[in-house]
């Protein structure tokens, strides 16, 4: 990016069990898991390291109809 930064696009896997536990119909996961997608900003810190600046993930927007007494 301009000032340096990195955006890097990466999956992150949710178990069945966090699948569960945030109101997925058991049906829709048929491996067993899912995958999130995201989308961070790194700011190298210059020593070969970075700090995460910003955070997207699909999960955090995911909208459940299948159990009312779960989240989403």
């Amino acid at each position: 990016m301009p000032n340096g930064n990195v955006l890097v696009m990466l999956w992150q896997r949710k178990s069945k069990e966090e699948c569960l536990a945030a109101g997925r119909n058991p049906a829709a996961i048929p491996d067993g898991e899912i995958w999130d997608q995201l989308t961070i900003e790194l700011a190298p810190d210059g020593k070969g390291g970075a700090t995460i600046v910003w955070e997207w993930s699909l999960w955090d927007h995911l909208i459940q109809d299948y159990d009312e007494e779960k989240p989403g």
